[in-house]
């Protein structure tokens, strides 16, 4: 077994002028993984090396029970086993010997040094373990003698002035942006304060552009181009520590497989008029966009609170980032001094051939959309995001802004308080105008807002341009200035298990009026919609579905209706309202149970369409009645249209004789 005297060894070690650190004191600051390296690197071998696993059977039976019993009857080989129980002692006693070792070839000289001391060491110690005490970059080096080349990165390597002699830091799991000058305590640290000149801070910091230039964000991309540049870079993983980064100019992670990450109380506060975090990578000849790929950023907030903000894109934009993750980033803007400033920007922006999931993000306080995915983009999930307080001088902007892209899914999302709509599905504008299409809106609430709660439309009529594909399935829309859903646009929509109630004029309205040659709205599905108490603001307009100007549409299932009975908001269940023309057509209604309006159903005669028919199962029949006052009409309905009054089971159609009586229940 291991002897208890390593556990009261006195600890040794040699000074060299500098402060000095015991081996138990370094292996802990190293951990078992620096042990390792530090112990490959001048013992000769590794840990792990072949030939010193702890058995050498094949499986945990067979060095068990024994290599004949392990294929057999499953009976303990006693002897066998004891074997092996002393083997492991043995091979544990071993283990001891390395670690031993390890301390007394690795880490028998510890000296603790500052950065300025390595620059000015003119005869460094191989076998010497330098452990930097600067505040905010501590951490273990080592002098590498076979490295002639590589440039002081003040991070993890180290570059002495005199000798040229370099020092590596030791670590593993990540890189930490304070090991390269980021400070992070909210106060401003330029460049000037440590550098006389730039040529000066560029020996360091190449990508540094003047002596203005913010220690944070030189730091942060020095860390990002470590990884770039693989200058002793074992990870790609990029921290940055809880604390309040000033930002001056773009943090660019433009690197395949990079993660930037900081922690709930990380914070990047932008102190000039561009993004706080871009990718845009474009080829000097082609003129294209260059893929990122596996890019990840999470945890982290970007703050534009006091007047400093992008105009255009929004304080975070990915342009062709390929398979990314954001991931619990929050974007925080303050728009009245913005907007002062004609500031107008988005909260996040994808574009541009961007793929990959967005996940928990908050965006609050942007003039434009907070979250935008513009054409060009296939394959994006938006999942467990919010997007509120979106305000600015350009009027109606949404919470959520989906323009062009193909393959997007919204699940579990918010869109509340804008001064648009929650969210909104368009066609991509401009001269390179590209329809939504294969959309899927799913398990998502939208409320509050200053216009619609889901609103699909196109910017691009002339073009033939419309949404195609969209699924909008289990939302609800609630407390909306306007409708809960607004469709002027669609066509092979489907609006599943939705939930309206408390908007000012309909639950959900098909609004064919823009379209002046041809229908825009075909092939709707509506199944199984729970709508109440909506139309508060329209009056005797106001119902729980409207239709105008539509083909196909099928409403199935559900409920419409009013939870006052005597304060009615909703004051149809259905109705249809038509433009000269472009009568409704192919309007199928079933098992919709439509109950406490003031009309259940209201279809005007302009609704009518000989090639067209209705299916309607509703309470009482759809004959007229003169006697009652006012008078009831006779239910206006395309020649051929099925009826059936599910008080009686009785089953009417549409004959050019009026409504006839086909059978009885």
């Amino acid at each position: 077994m291991l002897s208890n005297q390593k556990e009261s060894r006195q600890e040794e070690g040699k000074t060299t002028g500098a402060a000095q650190v015991s081996r138990r004191a370094a292996i802990a600051a190293l951990g078992i993984a620096g042990v390792a390296m530090a112990a490959g690197k001048w013992a000769g071998h590794a840990y792990g090396a072949p030939g010193h696993s702890p058995g050498h059977s094949s499986s945990v039976t067979g060095a068990t029970y024994g290599a004949s019993n392990a294929q057999g009857g499953w009976q303990p080989a006693v002897g066998q086993l004891q074997q092996q129980v002393d083997q492991v002692e043995q091979q544990v006693e071993q283990l001891g010997q390395q670690l031993e070792a390890v301390e007394q070839t690795a880490l028998h000289h510890c000296d603790t040094v500052s950065l300025a001391d390595l620059r000015a060491m003119a005869n460094p110690q191989e076998h010497h373990l330098y452990f930097v005490h600067d505040y905010g970059m501590e951490g273990p080096f080592l002098y590498d003698p076979s490295d002639t080349a590589s440039p002081d990165n003040a991070g993890t390597i180290v570059v002495c002035e005199a000798s040229g002699a370099r020092f590596k830091r030791v670590y593993k799991d990540q890189l930490d942006v304070k090991w390269f000058g980021a400070v992070g305590d909210g106060s401003s640290h330029k460049l000037s304060e440590k550098y006389a000149t730039l040529a000066d801070a560029r020996k360091f910091y190449p990508h540094a552009q003047s002596l203005d230039d913010e220690m944070d964000w030189v730091g942060i991309q020095a860390a990002i181009q470590c990884v770039k540049n693989g200058a002793n870079a074992r990870t790609t993983v990029v921290n940055m520590p809880r604390g309040k980064y000033l930002i001056n100019r773009n943090i660019r992670p433009e690197v395949d497989r990079l993660t930037l990450q900081g922690t709930a109380d990380t914070v990047l506060a932008t102190r000039f008029d561009s993004q706080v975090i871009i990718v845009s990578v474009i080829d000097s000849v082609t003129r294209k966009y260059v893929p990122v790929k596996n890019l990840i950023l999470r945890d982290f907030t970007a703050e534009c609170m006091d007047g400093f903000g992008p105009s255009q894109g929004g304080p975070v934009t990915l342009n062709c980032a390929v398979d990314c993750l954001l991931d619990n980033v929050t974007v925080r803007m303050n728009p009245e001094p913005l907007i002062a400033r004609g500031i107008i920007s988005n909260g996040i922006a994808l574009s541009n051939g961007s793929s990959g999931v967005v996940r928990n993000c908050l965006v609050d306080g942007s003039a434009k959309p907070g979250i935008y995915l513009s054409g060009n983009i296939d394959s994006m999930r938006v999942e467990g995001c919010e997007a509120r307080n979106v305000k600015g001088p350009l009027g109606t902007q949404p919470g959520f802004l989906i323009a062009g892209p193909k393959n997007v899914v919204l699940v579990g999302c918010q869109g509340h308080h804008n001064q648009g709509a929650g969210l909104v599905i368009n066609t991509q504008d401009g001269a390179n105008a590209l329809e939504s299409q294969d959309v899927e809106i799913i398990g998502c609430q939208f409320y509050n807002n200053g216009l619609h709660g889901i609103s699909l439309g196109s910017l691009s009529d002339s073009l033939g341009l419309t949404n195609r594909h969209i699924k909008i399935i289990g939302c609800s829309t609630n407390y909306n200035t306007s409708d809960g859903i607004n469709m002027t646009s669609g066509i092979q929509v489907v609006i599943a298990d939705h939930t309206a109630h408390h908007n000012g004029s309909t639950g959900i309205y098909l609004n064919g009026t823009g379209n002046s040659s041809r229908y825009f709205i075909s092939h709707i599905k509506i199944f199984n919609p729970h709508l109440y108490d909506n139309g508060a603001s329209l009056g005797i307009y106001g119902a729980g579905i409207m239709i105008r100007s539509a083909t196909y549409v099928t409403v199935k299932g559900g409920e419409i209706y009013n939870t006052d009975a005597a304060n009615k908001k909703q004051f149809a269940g259905i109705r249809t309202l038509d433009r000269t023309g472009f009568p409704t057509k192919q309007l199928v209604i079933h098992d919709v149970r439509i109950h406490d309006h003031t009309s259940e159903y209201l279809v005007e005669t302009g609704a009518v369409q000989s090639g067209g028919y209705f299916s309607i199962q509703a309470a009482g029949d759809p004959l007229p009645d003169l006697t009652v006052t006012p008078n009831k009409p006779e239910f206006p309905a395309p020649l051929g249209s099925l009826y059936t009054d599910v008080n009686t089971g009785i089953l009417y159609t549409k004959t050019t004789g009026g409504w006839k009586a086909l059978a009885f229940a």
